[in-house]
Parts: structure tokens; sequence; C-alpha cells
């Protein structure tokens, strides 16, 4: 992924393009804020999307 900025409609930047649309580490790359990962169902829908990194979770790590 680019690494470059995603903005919302005003220009205001909201995330970073930075997750990988097909990641090698499978299904345990994605996992949701309480620790879980997706059914292999709703990953195989999630595996074909771009993802970026919303910027309060970039600029927090």
């Amino acid at each position: 992924m680019s690494g470059g900025p995603v903005l919302d409609s005003y220009g205001k930047l909201v995330g970073i393009n930075g997750k990988s649309k097909y990641p090698l580490g499978g299904i345990d790359v994605f996992k949701w804020a309480d620790g879980s990962v997706p059914s292999q169902a709703v990953f195989r829908h999630m595996e074909a999307l771009s993802w970026a990194i919303p910027i309060d979770i970039f600029r927090s790590g």
C-alpha cells in the first residue's frame, strides 16, 4: 500500500492508506477491537477491499 493520505470530502486527513488488501498473514491480520477475528465468510469479503488505518489510531501508535 502507498502510505498515502485518505481525505474526507473537506480535505481533512482521516486515515493513512496502509493495510494490504491481500495480507500474507491471512485472517489473523484482521482483528476486531475485542481481539476476535472475522469468520471465514466475512474474511473472504474483506480481503478484496482496500484498507486504511484511521488517523487517530496512527497517531496513538
